[in-house]
Parts: structure tokens; sequence; C-alpha cells
């Protein structure tokens, strides 16, 4: 099929992975342009999507609120594309890169579903990818099957765990240290920056079966030519 050779070529990964940076710099420009002072200790990602704010509901948030919701549905794509090029090259497990794959959906979709449209749909999606992503660049970091540097596998784990301990502390109201925002970034930039680096890097890894198609022709001929045979030498008489 066309999407699985796409997914093979290493390049689809590492440009899925530098697809996620965006997501800084959309962060960064609406909440700039945000009404009054926004903080990345105390306000959360979430309302960076919204068009108004305010118990009244008309206190304008940002103008370029779209961006942010564009931003979501990009990355959360983006993470999706990875785990996905990472499970066909078979650099992941089946197993690890689906919980990531399925991390990038939810992702996405707390772009398409806001607060406002529907809060209970957007917790949901926000609360799979906390949960997936996290534990599944952690199990990706820790398996022994992945097939990443070592050093790229290490410092996946370590991104992957302090991501999880930051959801149960934001999941269970811990969050005087860091701000609900801060906390909630400690989940996601982890999750982000993991991606990152270890997509990048596996654009370099090739799998095994790549390796074999360059002998291929080789043998092919060989077998087309068939075995060479021996001319006999001339008769001669004493």
């Amino acid at each position: 099929m066309k999407v699985i050779r796409l997914l093979i070529d290493p390049r689809i990964t590492l440009v899925a992975a530098l697809v996620v940076l965006q997501f800084f710099a959309a962060e960064w420009v609406v909440s700039a342009t945000w009404r009054g002072q926004y903080s990345y200790q105390t306000d959360q990602i979430g309302p960076l999507g919204l068009e108004f704010c305010g118990p009244q509901g008309r206190w304008p948030c940002s103008a370029l609120y779209p961006v942010m919701n564009v931003s979501f549905v990009l990355t959360g794509l983006a993470i999706a594309v990875v785990a996905s090029s990472w499970a066909v090259r078979r650099i992941v497990t089946f197993p690890h890169a689906g919980a990531l794959a399925i991390a990038g959906v939810g992702l996405a979709v707390t772009g398409i579903i806001t607060e406002k449209t529907d809060y209970q749909q957007h917790s949901a999606a926000l609360t799979t990818f906390f949960v997936l992503a996290s534990v599944g660049l952690a199990m990706i970091g820790f398996s022994g099957s992945t097939r990443l540097a070592a050093g790229v596998r290490a410092f996946t784990a370590l991104a992957g765990t302090v991501a999880t301990v930051a959801f149960i502390a934001y999941a269970t109201g811990l969050t005087g240290w860091f701000g609900s925002g801060g906390t909630q970034r400690l989940i996601i930039y982890p999750i982000l920056i993991a991606v990152v680096v270890a997509g990048v890097s596996s654009g370099r890894v090739r799998v095994a079966d790549d390796h074999t198609s360059d002998t291929e022709p080789a043998v092919a001929e060989q077998e087309v030519a068939g075995p060479e045979v021996s001319q006999p030498g001339p008769v001669t008489t004493g």
C-alpha cells in the first residue's frame, strides 16, 4: 500500500518529528496576544484555543486563538505519524507505538473539540493524550526491543517518567510548586521534546530489510545468468 511505503521512508519520521516544534511557536504567539497577562505557570494550555474568556463569556482571549487549535491538530497528527512509522519500520513494538499513536489522535481531537464546544469530550481527549503518551514513551524508552540509540532511549524513558509523575501530580491536585499551568506543561513538554529527539534520531535508522535491497539485483543477475560452464581444452594427439 502507498501509505505503508510512505511510513517506511525515514524522511517521513524526520519531517513529522520536526512538525511538532511548531507547537511551541504557536503557544508563544497566541499567549503573547492574550487579553491581559497570560502566565505559563497559572494558566493552562486549553484556554489558548478559546475565542472568549471570563465569567460572561464575552472577554476576548486572543484574536489568534485559531492558530492554537490548528497547532493542536498538527501536533497530534505528527505524533501519530511518528508512532506509526516506528511501528511499520519495526523500530518500536506495535503495542508501544499504538499507545503513542492513539495519544496523538487524542491531542488532535482537543484542537477540534474545544473546552467551550464540549468540555467533557475535550477533557477526555486531553487525558487520553496525557496518559498514553507519557506511559507509551516510558515503555518505549525502557523496552529492550526498541531499536533506537542507547542515549535516545534513555532520554525517552526519562521524559516519559517525568510526564507520568507530572500527570499524577496534576490529576491529584498537587500543583502547588509549579502551578496548574506549569504542571500541565511539565506533562506536555517532555512528551513533545522526546518525540522530536527520538523522531529525528530514527530518521537515520533503517530497517534490516532495507539493507538486503542493495544485494538483491546482484543475486538475481547471477541466477539469470546461471552457473559458469568451463570450456573443454583443445585435444592434442601424441
